[in-house]
């Protein structure tokens, strides 16, 4: 074979595979790109986007979408924004609960579909709920900014708080008690070995005098440390009881029922002023009695 033979047979063979290369990448249809969206809130619309390359055209894009589990798919048309970008919106009235999506579109010749996710893996999305979240967070933004909570808050606060003191202050005074009794018998103690220091040989003295330190300093350290715990302690206790039987000062608690307005009302040197009577009529009086 000829070099002039090898020449046209490649270059045969390079258009058979351009040819070749060009059919296959348009049955192969667009290319999509798209970032998952993840999460949503109940009730709102979710707008997803995508951008879509064809050299064909790009034809039918849509998001198909269900709830988590469910056996049937909806469409919603993808529509261009410019640029090979395109986006959808779910209504929100379909976010009631999670979901899952994916993206498809064909291109003019019907090739296809390129999908962005399948009918087998398609994204999922976490649809959270806007009633007991959106009041927890509702609760603690208010109370961050210096709002005031609901009363039932309020109520559970303060009780909370009172049974802590309460418990703190027993426990406080039942240290004090132990704290008082350490320090009762060191004084005890200390005032024994006395006695006997006294009367003892004054060769036999020095023998006392480390245990009346000790039993000193014992009761010293146990006396007050008894004091003030118990004081602590009937403070706490004192705090936490008022706290939880006090009368209740929280917003929204019933008010005093107010008083009747009388239908005339007595101004200064004895005259009455004019004031509606039930029926309607108006009374009223002058002069003095």
């Amino acid at each position: 074979m000829t070099m002039k033979s090898r020449v046209g047979l490649l270059a045969v063979a390079l258009v058979f595979g351009l040819a070749s290369g060009l059919a296959m990448a348009q049955e192969a249809g667009p290319t999509i790109e798209h970032t998952p969206v993840t999460q949503a809130q109940a009730g709102q619309p979710l707008t997803l986007t995508a951008t879509i390359h064809s050299g064909n055209g790009v034809f039918q894009p849509v998001v198909n979408f269900r709830s988590e589990g469910g056996a049937t798919w909806s469409k919603v048309p993808l529509l261009p924004s410019g640029g090979g970008a395109y986006s959808a919106t779910l209504p929100g009235a379909n976010l009631t609960g999670n979901i899952e999506y994916y993206v498809e579109a064909y291109d003019n010749d019907g090739n296809g579909p390129a999908r962005a996710g399948s009918p087998e893996t398609p994204y999922r999305v976490v649809v959270a709920s806007t009633s007991s979240e959106g009041k927890a967070r509702h609760v603690t933004a208010q109370t961050a900014t210096g709002g005031t909570p609901p009363p039932g808050e309020l109520a559970a606060e303060k009780k909370s708080g009172g049974m802590g003191k309460t418990v703190g202050g027993i426990v406080g005074l039942a240290v004090g008690a132990a704290g008082l009794g350490v320090g009762i018998y060191g004084w005890v103690e200390r005032n024994q070995e006395v006695s006997y220091s006294n009367a003892a040989d004054p060769s036999a003295r020095f023998a006392y005098q480390a245990p009346i330190t000790n039993f000193l300093v014992l009761g010293i350290v146990g006396t007050s440390v008894g004091v003030a715990a118990a004081g602590v302690g009937a403070w706490l206790l004192w705090s936490g009881l008022s706290s939880g039987s006090g009368p209740s000062s929280e917003p929204g608690s019933p008010a005093s029922p107010a008083s009747p307005a009388s239908p005339a009302s007595k101004t200064e040197g004895g005259g009455f002023s004019l004031a509606p009577v039930p029926g309607g009529a108006v009374a009223g009086y002058s002069g003095r009695f």
